[in-house]
C-alpha cells in the first residue's frame, strides 16, 4: 500500500485467517464487495445527514447478508457533531448505541437507580435467597424498569443461573417477557426450601444477602452504563484500543496534508476486523490517494431527511474530569432540586413521582423566569436545570436515566435545605431524574 505507516513492520495474516480467501468470509457472502474495502463517494460538501444515510443504507445491506449484531458496528469520525444524524436514527428506531461524546457524564452502573433498587431488595431478605428466589427478584425489576434495562436484567439473570443453577428443576423455554418466563419456571418446578446452606439430598442452597451483594458489585465492577449492546458512535481518538467487525469512517474535518491526521485516520481504519467502509465528500482526504486501486468504489446520492437533523441531548447530572474522575461544576441539572423544599409533603410527592417513572417516559417542560427548565411528571416537578439558553419552542423531553444520590455526597452547607425524614424514615438517598432533550430541526 502506497504511503503505508509503520513500513518497518511487515503485514502478516493472523494464523486463523491464513486458510481463508482475501476478504475473509465476506468474500463469498457479499457478491458485490467480495470482502473488499468499500469507498462511498458522495457529492462534494455532502452534509452529515447525507453521510448518515449512506451508512444506514450499507448497514442495512450487510445485515441482509449475514448475522451482523449492533454491537459489532462502529461509526467513526473526526468530530462528534457529524454523528448527530446517526444518533437520531438510533433513537427514532429503537436501535441501541453508545455515544462516546457522553462518556464524561455517564453514570456508573452501581449508582443507577435500577441497580440500587435490586441491592435494596437483596438487603430486605435477611434469611437469604435460593437461586430461584433471587432470579424471581431480578424479574421483579423488569416490571419497574424500562427500555434497555429489560435486556440487561435478562442477561444478569442468565449469568447468575449459569453460575448458581436451579437445583433439581427443569427450566421451561424462555418467553420474550422475562417476568412471564420466570413465573412459568416457578410454577413448573416449585421447590421446598428447608433453609439449609448446603446442597444435598432434599436440600437447597441459600445465598446470604452479603454474598449476593458482593456478587452483584463484582458483576458490574466499575463499569458505566453499558455500551456493549449497541453501535459505537465516536471519534477516531475514542476508538483507540477497540476493535469492531464492521467499521464506517465519515469524511469531514480531516486535514489531508497533515501527517498526524493521516496517522489518526490509519488508527480508525485498523479498528475493522471484517469490513471497512470509507466515505468521501471532500477532495482533500488523508488516505484515499494512498489506497490500492482494487478497492470497491461506488458513487451514491441521497436527499436530506429532516428527521435525521433532530438533536438528542442528554442533560448531565455530573461531568467527570479526565484526570481524577472528580465532578466539576458543569452539570446541566440542579442536582438536589428534587429534595430541596421547605414543605416535606412536596418532597414526598416529588420522590414518589420519580419512583414511578421508567426509562423513556415523557416529561413535561416549563421554562422559569430566571432561565431554568423544570421537568414534570403528572404535574409534579421531578427535575430542574441550571440556567440555560432558551431552547426551541417545540423541544420535548423524556426520562433517559436515573442516578441514586446519597446524603453523604451533599456538602454540609447544603444539607440544611434537605428534610431529615420523610414520614418516619430517614432521607439518606434519593433518585435524580436525568432527562433527554429532543430538539427538532429549525
Amino acid at each position: 500500500m502506497r504511503g503505508r505507516l509503520k513500513t518497518l513492520h511487515p503485514i502478516v495474516i493472523n494464523p486463523e485467517r491464513q486458510t481463508q480467501p482475501n476478504g475473509g468470509g465476506w468474500a463469498a457472502t457479499d457478491s458485490i464487495r467480495q470482502g473488499h474495502v468499500r469507498h462511498i463517494s458522495l457529492p462534494f460538501g455532502s452534509s452529515s445527514n447525507i453521510q448518515g444515510q449512506a451508512v444506514i443504507t450499507e448497514i442495512g445491506r450487510l445485515k441482509t447478508l449475514g448475522a451482523v449484531a449492533w454491537n459489532e458496528i462502529a461509526v467513526l469520525t473526526r468530530h462528534n457533531v457529524s454523528l448527530k444524524p446517526l444518533q437520531a436514527w438510533c433513537e427514532q428506531n429503537g436501535i441501541p448505541y453508545f455515544l462516546s461524546a457522553d462518556k464524561s457524564s455517564k453514570i456508573k452502573l452501581r449508582h443507577t437507580r435500577e441497580f440500587v433498587r435490586l441491592i435494596d431488595g437483596v438487603e430486605k431478605q435477611t434469611e437469604g435467597f435460593t437461586s430461584q428466589a433471587f432470579a424471581e427478584l431480578i424479574s421483579e425489576q423488569v416490571k419497574k424498569s424500562g427500555g434497555s434495562w429489560c435486556v440487561w436484567f435478562r442477561q444478569l439473570q442468565t449469568d447468575f443461573l449459569n453460575e448458581y443453577p436451579l437445583q433439581d428443576e427443569k427450566l421451561p423455554e424462555k418467553s420474550d417477557n422475562l417476568a412471564e418466563s420466570r413465573e412459568a419456571e416457578i410454577q413448573a418446578s416449585p421447590i421446598e426450601d428447608n433453609g439449609s446452606s448446603e446442597n444435598g439430598s432434599g436440600t437447597v442452597n441459600r445465598y446470604s444477602p452479603a454474598f449476593l451483594k458482593s456478587w452483584l458489585y463484582e458483576y458490574v465492577g466499575d463499569e458505566h452504563e453499558t455500551r456493549s449492546e449497541g453501535i459505537f458512535l465516536g471519534t477516531a481518538h475514542a476508538a483507540k484500543g477497540l476493535e469492531f467487525k464492521h467499521v464506517f469512517i465519515l469524511d469531514g474535518g480531516w486535514q489531508g496534508v497533515d501527517e498526524a491526521e493521516q496517522r489518526l485516520y490509519y488508527v480508525a481504519m485498523t479498528r475493522a476486523i471484517e469490513t471497512l467502509t470509507l466515505l468521501q465528500t471532500t477532495t482533500e482526504h488523508p488516505w484515499m490517494a494512498k489506497l490500492p486501486d482494487d478497492i470497491e468504489s461506488v458513487a451514491q446520492i441521497f436527499t436530506e431527511l429532516p428527521e435525521l437533523n433532530t438533536e438528542y441531548r442528554r442533560l448531565a447530572a455530573y461531568r467527570n474530569t479526565a484526570v481524577e474522575g472528580e465532578t466539576d461544576n458543569k452539570s446541566d441539572l440542579d442536582i438536589d432540586f428534587i429534595v430541596c423544599h421547605n414543605n416535606v409533603e412536596t418532597v414526598k410527592q416529588r420522590l414518589s413521582a420519580a419512583a414511578k417513572l421508567k426509562k423513556d417516559d415523557p416529561l413535561e417542560m416549563k421554562r422559569t423566569e430566571d432561565g431554568r427548565y423544570i421537568f414534570l411528571s403528572d404535574d409534579i416537578e421531578v427535575a430542574r436545570t441550571v440556567k440555560l439558553p432558551p431552547l426551541p419552542a417545540k423541544t420535548t423531553a423524556y426520562a433517559n436515566t436515573f442516578r441514586v444520590r446519597y446524603l453523604d455526597e451533599v456538602g454540609e452547607s447544603f444539607r440544611q435545605r434537605i428534610p431529615e425524614k420523610i414520614g418516619t424514615k430517614k432521607l439518606e438517598k434519593w433518585t435524580l431524574v436525568i432527562p433527554m432533550l429532543v430538539i427538532p430541526p429549525e
